[in-house]
């Protein structure tokens, strides 16, 4: 008889929670997926998987126990009569007082005849407990066979539900067919698998969408993932944002962003981002210009801290993502609108130094340059941005410049 509780490596008064700790524990560490084809490592598998099947089974388990006492009580009754036979006298010895001799062998003898009956009373009580046990331990695998059926049958009927909605892509009901199948089942290595299955068509679904500029639909993915907590990753989340500002959705754009700047509060795209929503979509200028700035603040020490001192001079332009020069324009147009001339030209430059020739920093250039009344070299920028293609500037050019 196979010793559970050696095999899980716990005493026989291990609690339930102990005993599941134990299994979980031995069975991450023989796993086929792990062990590869070690083949005493999958036997060892499924003895543990056996065990704890007994084990975490209330009426298997006070079975088992009383099984395995009733071994032990064996045991013990094979060690003792084996002693009473030590003590046996030896026929060929012989001594000089007969009497003494004789009333020796005749206590032996009763002794002896005690012991038979005794033992003779054990064995009818071990042999009917037997037969209760076996009975019991009859029932009882009869009964746990029939549950373990229904399991396997409620098992295999969660796996084709959640196949069926994966195939009519319902993809929240998948999910949630499969993580009843995994709370119950925590190994099943084919529930794991199409539940990946699942999350990646979401995944590929919503890029798809999101590229083909259907933002609506493309959001209806992201959300979908975002309500299975498998919207991972800052790139997802900004997408997200990005649905969410298009469908004219503000504050949960922002809200989006700002989960970004918890994760990591020095992220300049997301600084960005918030301060491009206040900007365009809000109308708060305020907020905008603070998000703005803390976006600029951290694209300036990034600068530094790759090209050195002389950063203005040895950066690479082509080496930055065009939300860099993004950044810059729109912090300068909305310092022209508020008038602040200065901080406008600063930002201006920086745009124009990290995209030059792209024409609407010439032209926005152009703008700041009439607010100041230097008229002159506001056609000088339009006329730069004329020649990149731009027909604003051809009208400003048009209308301010002889």
């Amino acid at each position: 008889m196979r010793d559970y509780y050696k095999i899980l490596g716990v005493s026989e008064g291990a609690t339930p929670v102990e005993i599941k700790k134990a299994y979980k524990r031995l069975a991450l560490r023989y796993h086929p997926d792990r062990t590869g084809n070690d083949t005493k490592a999958g036997e060892y598998f499924k003895l543990v998987n056996e065990a704890y099947q007994v084990l975490s089974d209330e009426e298997r388990k006070m079975g088992y126990d009383i099984l395995r006492r009733y071994q032990i009580l064996q045991a013990e009754a094979i060690v003792s009569n084996a002693s009473v036979e030590a003590e046996r006298p030896k026929r060929h010895q012989r001594t000089s007082q007969r009497a003494r001799t004789n009333r020796g062998a005749g206590r032996y003898y009763d002794r002896r005849k005690a012991e038979k009956e005794n033992t003779a009373i054990a064995f009818l009580v071990i042999l009917s407990i037997s037969f209760i046990i076996l009975f019991y331990y009859m029932v009882s695998t009869y009964l746990e066979n029939e549950r373990m059926e229904e399991r396997r049958a409620y098992r295999a009927s969660l796996f084709s539900e959640a196949q069926y909605k994966y195939t009519i892509k319902d993809y929240e009901g998948a999910v949630a067919e499969l993580d009843t199948l995994l709370d119950d089942m925590p190994d099943n290595g084919a529930a794991y698998d199409l539940k990946d299955r699942v999350i990646d068509d979401i995944g590929l679904n919503a890029k798809r969408s999101f590229d083909d500029g259907k933002y609506e639909q493309a959001l209806v993915y992201y959300e979908m993932l975002n309500r299975l907590n498998e919207l991972r990753g800052k790139d997802l989340k900004f997408r997200l944002g990005e649905c969410l500002e298009a469908q004219g959705l503000f504050e949960e754009a922002i809200g989006q962003y700002k989960e970004i700047l918890d994760t990591n509060p020095r992220e300049i795209e997301a600084h960005y981002k918030i301060g491009k929503v206040y900007y365009e979509g809000v109308k708060d200028l305020n907020k905008a210009e603070e998000f703005f700035a803390n976006a600029s603040r951290l694209a300036i020490a990034f600068y530094k801290t790759s090209y050195g001192a002389a950063y203005t001079i040895v950066l690479d332009p082509s080496e930055l993502s065009h939300l860099h020069f993004e950044l810059f324009i729109n912090k300068a147009r909305l310092h022209l609108s508020q008038g602040n001339l200065e901080q406008a030209h600063y930002d201006c430059n920086w745009a124009l130094i990290l995209r030059p020739n792209i024409a609407l920093g010439y032209l926005i250039s152009g703008n700041i340059y009439l607010e100041e009344g230097k008229s002159v070299q506001a056609c000088l920028e339009w006329a730069k941005a004329i020649s990149l293609g731009n027909k604003v500037a051809l009208g400003k050019k048009k209308e301010y410049c002889k």
